[in-house]
């Protein structure tokens, strides 16, 4: 195990040392995954419209030009590539590799940041084993489950990074926190980023909307100039627009994101609200972690389905993406602790449909 402590001290936790490094691991394949699928994706979008446009000009040729052979190769050549692309997607599936690579990288942050802030089964309160062994217990289990999908055919490629390998400003990831730490380096942390995604996903969402409404004008316009043979390019291309916006299920993640970001801002405004006595009460900071980590939860929990879906409608086989899926998520508790009626916090959406280690 070529596991790296670089950073780290000697006098901290070995078992938190060793959640953040299959945390790193799983992050990192995880990424691996994606990014491999995600250009194959592309790849095949690319090669459809290329095979359009070759057939178009193909037909433009003269009969007898020297090129004709060429693009006649082409064209029998590229449809049998993308035959040949999914079959590879299907057979090594690194999509579903890559969802349940990141919904164990995301169920192991939980546990860290739960270990570090001492709430839930790391209470102190909870004597009978250390919250180290109970750490480990948790990375046992969702190591195993992780085993349990398709991941256990290959081979994972191991984290060499330093330690930990994301934390924010000023956090060395190791250290126990209070609710303000907590406050700042998990939650607010979350909230800044399911705001940045929101924003880009919008973005995304609008350049993709506009792209698909020009070419479907340019091909009502080519049509109306007697230029028809062009018109099956602009569908070509706006076919795969929209694939790739239904793909990555924008519109979705969007509004996740901002159920998700609107839930974590009604929970620190809720405890801001609170006095500094209701504040110091432990049965307050339970709850305010708790349902942090349910938002948090939640929402990467809506990404996974909705990127199961995504893979159902490309291979159209929803039994099969199920079937493979074999990763198991604890439902997050929903006990608000016992605080007081008058300061209970107000109720949240947490059903939302998926870091800053995300990289879509």
């Amino acid at each position: 195990m070529n596991q790296s402590t670089s950073g780290v001290s000697p006098t901290h936790s070995p078992t938190l040392q060793d959640a953040w490094f299959k945390f790193g691991e799983y992050d990192k394949n995880a990424t691996l995954a994606q990014k491999r699928f995600v250009y194959r994706h592309q790849l095949i979008n690319i090669l459809g419209v290329g095979s359009t446009v070759l057939v178009v000009l193909n037909s433009l040729l003269p009969e007898g030009h020297p090129i004709a052979e060429v693009f006649k190769w082409l064209i029998i050549l590229t449809p049998i590539s993308i035959s040949v692309l999914t079959a590879i997607d299907v057979k090594f599936n690194l999509g579903l590799a890559w969802i349940v690579l990141r919904s164990s990288a995301e169920a192991l942050k939980k546990e860290i940041y739960l270990y570090r802030v001492q709430v839930g089964v790391y209470a102190p309160s909870h004597a009978e084993e250390s919250r180290d062994l109970k750490l480990a217990q948790r990375i046992k289990l969702i190591g195993q489950r992780l085993m349990e999908t398709q991941i256990n055919q290959g081979g994972l490629e191991p984290y060499t990074g330093s330690l930990p390998p994301y934390a924010p400003e000023g956090d060395d990831g190791f250290s126990d926190m209070d609710w303000p730490e907590y406050m700042v380096w998990r939650l607010e942390d979350q909230f800044n980023y399911y705001c940045k995604k929101a924003r880009r996903l919008a973005k995304q969402q609008t350049q993709l909307q506009w792209s698909i409404t020009i070419i479907g004008g340019v091909g009502t316009f080519l049509a109306a100039i007697e230029r028809q043979i062009w018109v099956a390019v602009s569908s070509a291309l706006s076919a795969s627009l929209i694939s790739t916006l239904e793909f990555r299920r924008v519109e979705t993640n969007l509004m996740s994101c901002n159920q998700a970001s609107n839930d974590l801002y009604s929970i620190r405004a809720w405890w801001r609200a609170l006095s500094p006595e209701a504040q110091a009460d432990q049965n307050n900071l339970e709850t305010l972690v708790q349902l942090t980590e349910n938002v948090i939860q939640a929402e990467n929990a809506g990404w996974v389905q909705e990127m199961r879906d995504a893979l159902s409608d490309m291979y159209g086989d929803k039994d099969k993406a199920a079937k493979d899926d074999g990763q198991k998520t604890d439902a997050p508790p929903e006990s608000k602790g016992n605080i007081p009626q008058e300061e209970q916090p107000p109720e949240l959406t947490a059903t939302s449909k998926d870091r800053p280690t995300e990289t879509e």
